[in-house]
């Protein structure tokens, strides 16, 4: 899975006051960055605790990119923190990890970190991400990816239980992306590969 499973910095708390969604990706379009800022927009309205950090480099079209600033400049509740090489601390001080894409990848090793560390998340059913979802917080569909439907999911999110959640992300990364499963499984096939 390639996750450095040693590197746990601090134990995470709670804080009831500040709940702490983050992102990491490159951003674009096609990662659902601007539903996702605007649909937070509308989720704050309800939950004005609720905070988000973007960690990533910016490759928007310029009418995207004036909105990106638009929006991060003036709403003290989302953080644009920009490229960042390891993201496990991040990842360990938020409550949950969001990444609404609509593109088709691998899995993406930042939802494998979040749930390396018990995190709650929103994804998207696309190829790669629907692999790291299994009861764990929200799964939305792509083709309905939209600002209501990220507004939607952030607030039933924060509405379900944060301990089963997390209990089923760790449940999720050991039992399909923990380094000693995937070094048995590489190791099977190597000894297949002898016969």
């Amino acid at each position: 899975s390639g996750i450095v499973e040693y590197r746990i910095t601090k134990p995470f708390i709670r804080n009831a006051d500040k709940i702490v969604f983050v992102i990491a990706s490159r951003l674009t379009r096609t990662k659902g960055i601007m539903q996702l800022l605007e649909g937070f927009l509308l989720a704050y309205e309800k939950v004005p605790n609720i905070c988000l950090k973007i960690y990533g480099n910016v490759f928007l079209d310029n009418d995207s990119l004036e909105l990106f600033n638009s929006i991060v400049d003036r709403h003290v509740n989302i953080e644009y923190l920009g490229h960042i090489d390891l993201i496990d601390n991040e990842i360990q001080q938020s409550d949950f990890v969001i990444y609404p894409t609509l593109y088709r990848e691998g899995v993406p090793r930042f939802l494998i970190q979040a749930l390396y560390f018990g995190k709650p998340i929103i994804t998207t059913n696309m190829p790669g991400s629907r692999e790291c979802f299994d009861k764990n917080g929200i799964l939305l569909e792509s083709t309905l990816l939209t600002k209501n439907s990220i507004k939607a999911a952030i607030l039933e999110v924060l509405g379900m239980d944060y301990s089963a959640l997390s209990l089923n992300s760790k449940n999720l990364y050991n039992s399909k992306f923990a380094t000693a499963k995937i070094h048995k499984e590489y190791e099977a096939i190597f000894m297949q590969s002898l016969r």
